[in-house]
């Protein structure tokens, strides 16, 4: 009978689970919750989560590209070409030059053509004055010719194609560069006289 008894017992009250600590109401904690009363059990905070270690790697594993994938090289650019800088076109002696012209000037001539001899002498230095002093430093010539066997210089002015165009010139000149004897002279003779 006792056996039976216990085993009844058994039948009749079901076994309770052990609950978690946490699942147990503290009967201190809450009125409304009457002592030994199984709570649902709070979920667990996972733990913070850290990264897993990286082992570093020897050298960068690079992707290996297939040939019809690698980009195709483009050709440089073309250089723009650039206008050649103009050159400034040869031009005879201008008026701002310091000294006048001289036996290559003399000899660039042409044989045929003429000139005005102003003035002569034996010494260049009182001709370079009367240049200057009467503003011909830039249009006349100071040549050397020989004459006798010794230097000569002389003061030409101008170039015309013909001899009565050079005497037309020699007349429209100021009474101040006739005075000396001015005369026109072909520039052949001027050129032979200077070679020798």
């Amino acid at each position: 009978a006792l056996f039976y008894t216990e085993q009844q017992a058994e039948n009749e009250v079901p076994p309770v689970a052990a609950a978690p600590a946490a699942a147990i109401a503290d009967p201190g904690a809450d009125d409304s919750v009457e002592p030994g009363t199984i709570t649902p059990a709070a979920a667990p905070l996972p733990a913070p989560l850290e990264p897993a270690p990286v082992a570093p790697s020897a050298a960068p594993i690079i992707a290996e590209q297939s040939p019809a994938a690698q980009p195709v090289e483009q050709p440089p650019p073309a250089a723009v070409a650039q206008p050649p800088t103009p050159q400034p076109p040869a031009t005879r002696p201008t008026v701002e030059r310091n000294q006048p012209l001289g036996n290559a000037w003399l000899h660039s001539r042409q044989p045929s053509r003429y000139t005005i001899q102003l003035i002569a002498a034996t010494e260049a230095e009182p001709l370079r004055n009367y240049l200057r002093e009467h503003g011909l430093t830039h249009r006349a010539a100071l040549l050397t010719v020989n004459r006798n066997g010794q230097p000569w210089h002389v003061v030409v002015l101008g170039d015309y194609p013909d001899r009565s165009s050079a005497r037309a010139a020699l007349e429209r000149l100021p009474q101040v560069l006739r005075r000396d004897g001015a005369w026109v002279r072909d520039f052949g003779e001027l050129q032979q006289l200077a070679r020798r």
